[in-house]
């Protein structure tokens, strides 16, 4: 299901932790007329002193939609169980900013999952050798090696979040 193109892209505020089924049933309204995504990321967790690999979402409480969304649709997707509501403005459905969206798209694999990022580690200083980091360098502020987390600061309906994104962390053999 590879991340669409298309210039329109609007979020929708649903019930947190009904992500998946609330963009199932969209899915199910719309076909291919509207893609629908709930985005995530990998990350590492330590669980019973062992370390799982799990996918969190990226934004939650929030579906985001590729594709033109008219008024009908607009009232469709309002009327789906657990959507909240669709951002918009007094007129319309309210389209995210380019910019915002092209930095998640470039993070994105096909899936519309955040994967993990390589760093290589030598001493004080961490260097993004491969993944979706790579090159975005920019937007990291700093790396938490022991979690095996770098935090970005993202743009997100003109809000500014900190998010942890999983890494591999390759260290320095002597």
């Amino acid at each position: 299901m590879g991340l669409s193109m298309q210039d329109h892209w609007y979020a929708i505020f649903v019930r947190t932790g009904q992500e998946e089924i609330i963009c199932q049933k969209l899915d199910v309204i719309f076909g291919d007329q509207v893609l629908f995504y709930v985005f995530q990321r990998r990350l590492k967790e330590r669980k019973g002193g062992r370390w799982n690999e799990v996918l969190r979402t990226l934004y939650p409480g929030y579906i985001i939609a590729n594709g033109y969304i008219n008024a009908d649709d607009y009232y469709k997707i309002n009327h789906v169980d657990g959507v909240i509501k669709v951002l918009a403005n007094e007129r319309e459905p309210l389209k995210m900013v380019v910019n915002e969206i092209e930095i998640i798209k470039k993070l994105m694999d096909d899936d519309g999952t955040i994967d993990f990022s390589t760093v290589f580690v030598e001493g004080s200083t961490v260097t993004i050798v491969d993944g979706p980091l790579a090159t975005l360098e920019g937007i990291v502020q700093s790396y938490d090696l022991r979690k095996q987390r770098a935090r970005i600061k993202l743009t997100f309906l003109g809000e500014d979040r900190v998010i942890d994104l999983g890494i591999n962390i390759l260290e320095k053999v002597d």
